[in-house]
């Protein structure tokens, strides 16, 4: 998966393993680094896992989300039509 963080694009990898959502990424500059780190930390349950090498978070509707964000993927779920609502004059 490609997020895309203050015009830059990284490639990230994503598996879902149980209750929990496994990241890793290839190795980047620190400054380049640190951008991926910030925005996986804030994700809920966020922890390193020191033994396997890759961050580990909660999958849940939450970090979904901010994952859709984060790929540009929430252009085509979130912008949608909106259905108008009838009103009373």
């Amino acid at each position: 998966m490609k997020f895309y963080i203050n015009n830059k694009i990284f490639e990230v990898t994503i598996n879902k393993k149980g209750k929990h959502l496994i990241l890793s990424w290839p190795f980047y500059r620190p400054e380049d680094r640190q951008l991926i780190l910030d925005e996986v930390r804030a994700l809920q349950g966020a922890r390193w896992e020191p033994k396997e090498k890759v961050w580990k978070a909660d999958a849940n509707e939450r970090n979904q989300y901010t994952l859709n964000i984060l790929s540009r993927e929430a252009a085509n779920i979130y912008d949608k039509e909106l259905n108008p609502f009838p009103f009373k004059k």
